[in-house]
C-alpha cells in the first residue's frame, strides 16, 4: 500500500494543547467572536481539533448542544470522544465532512490550513455545512510577516511556510522537526479566498507567534500583531453569506 506522507505525519504531530502566549491569544479571540458574532448556538464544528481541549471548552462556555471534530489522527479518536465531542477520522485534503447540510452555526478552522494541499475542497465543504450566517473563525500563519519578510531578505526559508516533512530545511536556525506547513497566504491572498467562496469579512486581527525564546523578537512579534498584514499570525471571522 503507497504511503501517506501527511497522515503519517500527524499519527504521531497532531494538535496538544500548550497554553502559549500564542494560544491563549485566540482562545480569547475566539471566545469573543463566537460570542459577539454568533446568533445560534445548537451546533459548533472545528476542522482539526487534536485532542478536543479547546473544542469541549468553547461547547461548556456557550452550552453547544453538539460539538463535531474532524481529524486526520486515528491516535485522537478516544480522546476526543471521551470529552463529549462527536469525531470523525477524515482527511480533509480528499474526503467530505459527513454533515448535513445547513446545520453549523460555528465554524473553528484555525491553524490547520496552512497543512493542507487541497484547501479548496474543505473551504467548499464548510460552506456547506455552515447555516446561512453561520460564521468561519479561521487563523494560519501570516507569509507577509514582518520577520519573514526580513528572513527571505536573507535568502532564508519564511517560518510559515516547510519545504519537507523530514526538518525544517532553509531556516535561519535549523530545526529538525518540520512544522509540516505546505501552505501559505498573505492576508490579503487569505481575504480573496474567503471572499471567492462566498464569505463576508468581520473582523481582522493579529496574533503573535508562540514564542522564539528570544525576549527582542518577543517583544516585535507583540508589537507587530497590532498590524494584520505584518503580525506573524492572521485570526479572521467571516460569515456565510
Amino acid at each position: 500500500m503507497e504511503r501517506d506522507p501527511i497522515k503519517d505525519f500527524y499519527k504521531t504531530h497532531y494538535a496538544k494543547i500548550m497554553l502559549t502566549n500564542h494560544m491563549r491569544h485566540r482562545i480569547s479571540l475566539t471566545l469573543d467572536s463566537i460570542k459577539k458574532f454568533s446568533s445560534s448556538f445548537d451546533n459548533i464544528l472545528e476542522i482539526g481539533c487534536g485532542t478536543g481541549e479547546n473544542l469541549a471548552f468553547y461547547k461548556d462556555q456557550f452550552k453547544f448542544k453538539n460539538a463535531y471534530c474532524i481529524e486526520i489522527s486515528e491516535e485522537a479518536y478516544n480522546s476526543i470522544k471521551e470529552k463529549g465531542i462527536m469525531p470523525f477520522i477524515k482527511d480533509v485534503n480528499k474526503d467530505d465532512i459527513p454533515l448535513d447540510n445547513n446545520i453549523i452555526d460555528v465554524v473553528i478552522f484555525q491553524e490547520v490550513i496552512e497543512h493542507l494541499y487541497n484547501s479548496d475542497l474543505v473551504m467548499k465543504e464548510i460552506y456547506r455545512v455552515l447555516r446561512k450566517n453561520g460564521i468561519l473563525i479561521l487563523s494560519t500563519p501570516n507569509l507577509s510577516s514582518w520577520i519573514n519578510r526580513l528572513v527571505l531578505l536573507f535568502g532564508y526559508q519564511p517560518f510559515s511556510h516547510d519545504v519537507s516533512f523530514i526538518a525544517g530545511f532553509g531556516r535561519i536556525k535549523f530545526k529538525e522537526q518540520t512544522n509540516g506547513h505546505i501552505k501559505s497566504f498573505t492576508l490579503k491572498a487569505m481575504k480573496e479566498y474567503l471572499t471567492y467562496f462566498g464569505y463576508n469579512i468581520l473582523e481582522v486581527k493579529g496574533v503573535e507567534a508562540d514564542g522564539a525564546g528570544n525576549k527582542l523578537i518577543e517583544t516585535l512579534d507583540k508589537f507587530f500583531s497590532h498590524f494584520p498584514s505584518l503580525a506573524p499570525h492572521m485570526f479572521i471571522v467571516a460569515r456565510k453569506q
